[in-house]
């Protein structure tokens, strides 16, 4: 029996090999795109995993900060001295860094005396220009003192509620709406006067005119240079309500800071004598020889400080996270001489029977 073969013409038996390899390709392409789709997909889950993980780890750290913050309390509630005191500025003794946990990260952390600086919203009041400007002076020599009573003026108004004018004269309704004008910081001569400097910027921008929310505002004050604010940034800080300096974490600037007689020399040579050895009372501290003629006011320094930065860093060796947290440890109830000077001296927290912290704001962010 023969059998007939039928063959396709070269043309045809060409196009099927073309559709063949159209098709292998078409696979091949969906694969690798599948495979990299996964790759990308694991990769995100692993990041994602990671940066949970290294959060757990980084509110340890906070964890770890607010027990020894409510121990140190304790020590001031049963001697009225605190153990922070006792360590270098910005580290405590239970400092630890290089500490390896699980998944192989690496952990840092430490707690930072936040009254160790000049707050910026003392200046509600205007008595404290005179700080600021001792301050600045301090940090930037070249700087005269005209301008920086300038600039402190300036912050001042910035953290100042707006001013309300009053007319004896106008109806009550009248009044009221002028209340009502007045608490946006627009309708008196003094709050137009105080945002003519930002509102002719480009962008225009107005004058807070409430308490600094982050250090970081002071570069947005009229009259402040990058430079001025790069210098002045390690010695200032923006808590919630006015708060004394504590001597023994305050750097040499931020002594400066408190009397016009104190040069930032004198300054540097009572830091370094402070030492290991922290001052035991505040009478000790005006009782410095270098000092005696300072006239401080006792209401702008304390020995117990109530803000506190910590700081926690968890890095791998492709990643890193950063997490800060201001934390409020209001000081307990004391009988001790210094806790009662402290409460004298207008810290303005109400004292607690029993030690404890809490958070006030938390950022954190990934490198």
């Amino acid at each position: 029996m023969k059998i007939q073969v039928t063959r396709f013409p070269t043309k045809v038996r060409g196009s099927a090999i073309i559709v063949a390899l159209l098709i292998m390709t078409l696979v091949a392409t969906l694969a690798t795109a599948m495979a990299v789709q996964q790759m990308a997909q694991t990769e995100e889950t692993t990041l994602v995993l990671n940066s949970d993980r290294m959060y757990l780890d980084a509110k340890a750290v906070e964890s770890w900060a607010e027990r020894l913050l409510i121990q140190d309390a304790q020590e001031v509630k049963n001697s009225g001295k605190s153990d922070i005191a006792d360590s270098a500025i910005d580290v405590l003794p239970q400092n630890f860094s290089g500490l390896t946990v699980g998944h192989g990260f690496q952990v840092s952390g430490k707690i930072q005396d936040l009254q160790g600086k000049f707050n910026l919203n003392n200046l509600t009041n205007e008595k404290y220009e005179e700080n600021l400007v001792n301050l600045i002076l301090a940090v930037d020599p070249d700087i005269d003192a005209k301008q920086a009573k300038a600039i402190a003026v300036s912050v001042h108004d910035w953290v100042s509620k707006p001013k309300r004018k009053s007319n004896t004269n106008t109806t009550s309704t009248a009044s009221a709406a002028s209340d009502d004008n007045d608490s946006a910081g627009m309708s008196t001569p003094a709050n137009s006067s105080i945002n003519r400097h930002y509102t002719g910027r480009h962008p225009p921008y107005r004058a807070a005119q409430a308490l600094m929310a982050s250090a970081s505002e002071l570069r947005l004050i009229t009259g402040m240079t990058p430079n001025l604010y790069v210098r002045l940034q390690p010695f200032v800080t923006a808590l919630p309500r006015m708060t004394p300096i504590n001597i023994n974490t305050a750097s040499a600037p931020v002594i400066a800071s408190l009397s016009s007689s104190i040069d930032l020399q004198t300054a540097m040579e009572m830091v370094q004598s402070r030492g290991d050895t922290p001052y035991s009372s505040l009478q000790d501290f005006m009782g410095d020889g270098a000092i005696q003629n300072a006239n401080i006011p006792s209401a702008n320094i304390t020995m117990n400080s109530t803000y506190f930065l910590v700081s926690a860093t968890v890095a791998n060796s492709s990643e890193k996270m950063v997490l800060h947290a201001m934390l409020y440890r209001p000081l307990p109830t004391t009988s001790s001489a210094n806790q009662a000077s402290d409460s004298q001296n207008g810290n303005g927290q109400k004292a607690n029977s029993q030690p404890m912290a809490s958070i006030l704001w938390e950022s954190r962010g990934g490198v």
